[in-house]
Parts: structure tokens; sequence; C-alpha cells
């Protein structure tokens, strides 16, 4: 099971779950500086790219990260969701974090 976080969640917990399991849930967050400071703790090892090519870092890699979350066990209803962020490793575990 993917490890699921607040908006509220220390890094260190984030960062944790993402090294230990490839993958986490962070939901509302767009309000805070959480995935920031995540994405800056672990840019060396992850990608990250928003779905519908309004990607931060990487718009080239958009389908490749949505091939993967189709394939992903029970992700189907989250292609339908708007502000959703994907965060992948380089052995291609990934998570989501909704804006929302």
């Amino acid at each position: 099971m993917i490890p699921k976080f607040g908006s509220t969640a220390s890094v260190s917990e984030v960062v944790a779950a993402l090294r230990s399991s490839g993958a986490a849930i962070v939901t509302n967050a767009a309000s805070s500086d959480l995935m920031q400071i995540v994405a800056t703790e672990l840019r060396s090892g992850f990608d990250e790219c928003a779905l519908e090519k309004q990607s931060a870092f990487d718009g080239v890699r958009t389908n490749r990260f949505n091939q993967v979350l189709r394939a992903s066990s029970g992700a189907a209803d989250l292609l339908s969701m708007s502000g959703c962020w994907l965060w992948l490793t380089k052995y291609c575990s990934l998570t989501v974090q909704t804006t929302q």
C-alpha cells in the first residue's frame, strides 16, 4: 500500500516513505511548500511531471508517466483528475499528489 500524507506532514516523513517504498501520496499540498522541499531533497533520484503536459520539470516525459499511471493498480480514476502530480523514481515507482 502506498503511504498517504496530508499537507501538514513533515518533509522527513515524506522523504522516508519515498526512499523506502518508492511512492507516496500527498493530498492538498497546493497551498504548502511541502512538495517543493521534498523535490529539492530528492531531485537527483526523481522526475516530476504533471498530467496533460503541464510539466514542472520535463514535459517530454508526460506520456511515459501517464502510461505508468494507467498500468498502476487502482489508478484509472486519477487520470480524470486535474491538478494531479506524479513523482516517478528512476525505478518507475510513482507517487501521486493531488493539488485540490
